[in-house]
């Protein structure tokens, strides 16, 4: 499951991130975002996201490569709960 949406992956305080609760609730992956993230950003990284699993990456793989090359750049991170 991919959750296009800022801080969706972030735990605060005392309280697990949204992705962290899926995956507790049974969703075998969850990508999501640690930081605020634009519209055109998460796009680009989905598309690549879903063009890597097509090509036969796990998720791991998929995210932390897309995930190093957007540091460099934006400054966003993806961060992959894969159980």
């Amino acid at each position: 499951m991919v959750i296009s949406s800022c801080h969706s992956a972030e735990q605060r305080a005392d309280l697990p991130s949204l992705a962290a609760e899926l995956i507790q609730g049974g969703v075998p992956c969850v990508v999501g975002w640690t930081r605020p993230v634009f519209d055109e950003v998460a796009t680009d990284a989905a598309e690549e996201l879903y063009r890597r699993l097509c090509s036969g990456d796990l998720a791991t793989e998929a995210v932390v490569v897309h995930g190093a090359e957007r540091r460099s750049v934006v400054r966003d991170v993806v961060l992959p709960l894969c159980l």
